[in-house]
């Protein structure tokens, strides 16, 4: 019925069609514009006094202009709507489409609000919506094929209601809502009310007068006096639901009967108010039934045990409830019974129950038990004492022995030390002497080699002599550096002092054509064989002095670097001169290069020797003890 009282249908066989009130017949409506689908219209909603939404399963919205019947497409959200199967405009003239995508609330400024099953926030029971309708209160209730949701759309707070909560069916059919504000569904397996008061649900099935438990979708409809209609698989059920007249009788509820290992007691206590188990007998199942004669399948039980529950129990419709691994102590089982009208008797039936502890755990063992235990712990704390001071007895005596054994060997020690030092201050002098002794030759053998220069007219022989004077003092000068620390050695400071003095020796006999840059990281190494490393450092010093550099530039440059890489010393000497391709050509530098590899390789290192523009020497040496 649009907003003009015009009755407009449709379905999946008929196409758009319009009641003709003179006639008293529908006829079929061809749209101008857009062609609507014939056969799969779902619903219909009154827009306003001059449109209507047609709905179908599978070719979208279309809004129809009544005057003119024009056509065009709504689409929502950008999107086309397929299966829009129900609809509601609610009191504020929003217009509510239930799809298989969740619903839409479309408001009149054409602002749109989607609510599906994965939002966080506007959450749904299900995407799948059959029916939406509006309370006094104006909350809207969805029902979908897995459950019926409550929605606030103030705060779009929403309230789930499943079969666990009281549903018969979670498959919601129809929606129609009672002048209390009670919330009537059906399901695929009967009618139900939600009391919203109480929030609770009264269920109906075939066996109060019902056509059949399964209903249909949009069969359902209020009318003006407040009559209920449901449409199922079976015909039509009308009732007003203000005229229901619910069984005001409370029923009792008796515990018939108590299983132990899921078999009867044998023994003649039944009829007793308390039963006693042993400790063993821990497995317990309680059968209990409601005195309910009409409709006794829908009575609802619920029931707690005092001692062991802390609250009651769910709602159940199950008739026993079993217990197991009870511990010792005395439990009070209590149930209670609702009627098919759903109204409890507040009054329990009760037993009380005694599970008789073991033996061990019981007063009279408890009791002796700590008597022996308070008698036995003087006991034990003299024979700790006794068997302490024997210890100490004992430990004393070892203590004594090992005492007159130190000393002796105390005796023994001073005597091997004594002549430990004496042997220590015959080796000082034996290394002072020696030192002083090799100082002495080491320097004859310079003075000679000079003298022997002198009175050499070949360049070759003098060159040779030059480069030996200057290995035998940098041998000097490294014996130095050794006699004031031996164990360890700062590299950083023996290199350039090493260099130096090579430099100091070399500029004695002829300018210096460049000048020398260090980079130097502080290393503190042991066990390194400085002596081997002096001589590298002298023999490619020299080579950088006599053959990098024709004459002398302010650009011509000698750096010297030294670092650590990981357990490697990496020491690098690098000049900008003409390379050893270029300015060496005599065997005897060829020698000198040769002398530096195998010098490398006596300290486990490698050497890499670039020579394209200018020189770059590098050497890695492994070492262990770096600080």
């Amino acid at each position: 019925r649009d907003k003009n009282n015009g009755i407009w249908a449709g379905g999946f066989t008929t196409g758009l069609l319009k009641y003709n009130r003179t006639l008293d017949t529908f006829e079929k409506i061809q749209g101008i514009g857009n062609p609507l689908p014939d056969a799969d219209i779902v619903e219909i909603i009154p827009k306003d006094n001059e449109t209507l939404w047609v709905c179908t399963w599978s070719g979208g919205i279309h809004e129809f202009n009544i005057k003119n019947h024009q056509l065009s497409e709504v689409l929502i959200q950008g999107n086309r709507i397929n299966r829009a199967r129900t609809s509601l405009i609610d009191s504020k003239g929003n217009i509510w489409l239930g799809t298989d995508e969740g619903a839409y609330k479309i408001s009149k400024d054409n602002t749109t609000t989607r609510y599906f099953n994965n939002d966080t926030e506007k959450k749904l029971s299900s995407d799948r919506i059959f029916n939406i309708k509006e309370d006094s209160e104006n909350n809207i209730w969805i029902g979908t094929n897995a459950g019926l949701t409550k929605l606030d759309p103030r705060t779009n707070k929403t309230t789930f209601y499943y079969k666990q909560k009281g549903l018969p069916n979670d498959f919601i059919y129809s929606i129609l809502i009672s002048k209390n504000n009670n919330i009537w569904v059906s399901t695929n397996f009967g009618l139900s009310v939600l009391d919203t008061k109480t929030n609770t649900f009264k269920n109906y099935t075939v066996n109060d007068g019902l056509q059949n438990n399964e209903f249909n979708g949009k069969a359902a409809l209020k009318d003006e006096f407040g009559n209920f209609y449901f449409g199922g698989v079976s015909g039509v059920n009308i009732f007003n639901p203000n005229t229901i007249i619910k069984n005001p009788h409370t029923t009792n509820t008796y515990i018939e009967s108590v299983d132990l290992f899921n078999s009867p007691i044998l023994r003649n206590e039944i009829f007793k108010d308390t039963l006693e188990f042993k400790s063993q007998e821990n497995i317990l199942t309680f059968n209990y039934a409601a005195l309910n004669y009409l409709n006794p399948e829908k009575c609802n039980y619920s029931y707690k045990m005092e001692g062991f529950d802390s609250d009651w129990r769910p709602i159940t419709k199950e008739r026993s409830t079993t217990y197991t691994n009870l511990d010792p102590g005395t439990y009070t089982f209590k149930v209670k019974a609702s009627n098919d009208a759903g109204i409890w008797n507040d009054i329990p039936d009760t037993m009380t129950l005694i599970i008789i502890p073991p033996w061990y755990k019981s007063l009279l063992f408890k009791i002796i038990a700590g008597i022996i235990f308070l008698v036995s712990f003087p006991l034990f704390y003299l024979y700790k004492n006794q068997k302490l001071k024997n210890n100490n007895l004992k430990l004393e005596r070892i203590v004594n022995e090992r005492t007159h054994e130190i000393k002796l060997k105390n005796e023994d020690l001073k005597i091997a030390y004594k002549e430990a030092d004496n042997q220590h201050k015959n080796i000082q002098f034996l290394m002072r002497e020696l030192t002083h002794r090799v100082k002495n030759n080491l320097q004859i053998i310079s003075s000679l080699l000079n003298i022997q220069s002198n009175y050499i007219n070949n360049d070759a022989a003098v060159n040779a002599l030059k480069v030996a004077k200057n290995r035998i003092l940098t041998i000097s000068h490294i014996e130095n550096i050794i006699t004031i620390e031996q164990e360890t050695i700062h590299i950083d400071d023996f290199i350039r002092d090493v260099c130096e003095s090579v430099i100091s020796v070399l500029s004695d006999d002829e300018l210096l054509k460049f000048k020398i840059d260090y980079e130097l990281e502080t290393i503190v190494v042991k066990n390194l064989n400085t002596t081997i490393v002096g001589l590298i450092l002298n023999e490619l010093i020299t080579n950088t002095t006599k053959y990098a550099f024709d004459s002398y530039s302010p650009t011509n440059n000698l750096k010297i670097s030294c670092k650590t890489v990981k357990n490697s010393l990496k020491l690098i000497i690098k000049d900008n001169g003409k390379g050893y391709k270029n300015s060496i050509s005599g065997s005897s530098s060829f020698l000198g290069i040769e002398l530096v590899k195998e010098m490398v390789e006596q300290l486990d290192g490698k050497i890499l020797i670039n020579s394209t523009k200018g020189t770059t020497n590098i050497i890695d040496i492994p070492i262990n003890n770096i600080s």
